[in-house]
């Protein structure tokens, strides 16, 4: 079980953004977090899946 919770800077006191992780696994196991900046693609391409290819969306918005 995996829960993060996000708080932006709009939704905090002090103005700042805070990240919470929290998970079932070792202590000291790492938590990387990377972002993955919007994206244009062009019609009709394809995104492969782990077992499946499903169609992709023309414009993806920024994740982190």
């Amino acid at each position: 079980m995996c829960e993060t919770v996000v708080a932006t800077g709009e939704a905090t006191i002090d103005g700042v953004t805070v990240v919470e992780k929290n998970s079932n696994r070792e202590p000291n196991e790492a938590h990387h977090l990377f972002y993955v900046p919007t994206a244009m693609h062009a019609p009709g391409r394809g995104i492969k899946c782990t077992y499946i290819e499903i169609s992709q969306v023309e414009h993806t918005n920024a994740v982190l």
